[in-house]
């Protein structure tokens, strides 16, 4: 399949062998099923962000886009997709709609995933171990200067991020997890993680 759909040139995945249909989706589903040629991860992240022909995900689909932005490491572009739900309000919705105007239903929950990448990407706190028995916090805070989050953990308790940019670039704050939960921290930009318990200031 990689052979068939993958274009080195243009460092895309194809819709069809014939290298005629370009999609946003068909990216998607490469990078998070782990097929992108090793070594082509950084291009295709620059395509996908500027590619001006890929079918356009919307409101749903754009979860799986989210979510290639976060394994591709590209926060910018992360947080440059979320324009539809910034403009909500001054469009009169106050649910999410299913679909870009013209819409036929103002009123989606498939449309609400914002608020998971809120928890799980932008404060970057997402189960390590199955059950959620582990840990991890690696934050993709993009342009924001501070970041406050709160996630329940089924043990009891919550896992809480509280961190702020300094002058020097760097991320400082607070992370705590419930007594006994093995948690690891990657500070954005960092390479190697932090492991803790409990509480630890950054």
């Amino acid at each position: 399949a990689v052979r068939a759909f993958w274009d080195d040139r243009r460092a895309l995945f194809a819709e069809d062998a014939s290298h005629e249909q370009w999609s946003e989706h068909a990216q998607c589903m490469a990078v998070l099923g782990g097929f992108v040629p090793k070594g082509r991860e950084r291009a295709l992240g620059a395509a996908l962000a500027a590619a001006p022909d890929l079918a356009r995900a919307t409101v749903y689909y754009s979860f799986y886009l989210l979510e290639a932005f976060r394994a591709l490491g590209r926060p910018a572009d992360l947080h440059s997709h979320f324009g539809l739900w910034f403009g909500l309000k001054a469009n009169g919705q106050v649910t999410v709609p299913e679909m870009p105007e013209p819409t036929r239903s103002d009123c989606h929950a498939w449309g609400a995933h914002p608020l998971f990448h809120a928890l799980a990407t932008i404060a970057g706190v997402r189960p390590a171990a199955p059950g959620f028995a582990a840990v991890r916090i690696a934050p993709m805070p993009g342009p924001l200067g501070r970041i406050e989050a709160r996630v329940p953990h089924p043990a009891g308790g919550a896992v809480r991020v509280s961190l702020a940019r300094g002058d020097d670039g760097a991320w400082h704050g607070l992370l705590a997890a419930p007594p006994g939960l093995p948690a690891t921290y990657l500070a954005p930009g960092a390479r190697r993680p932090l492991a803790f318990e409990g509480e630890r200031r950054v």
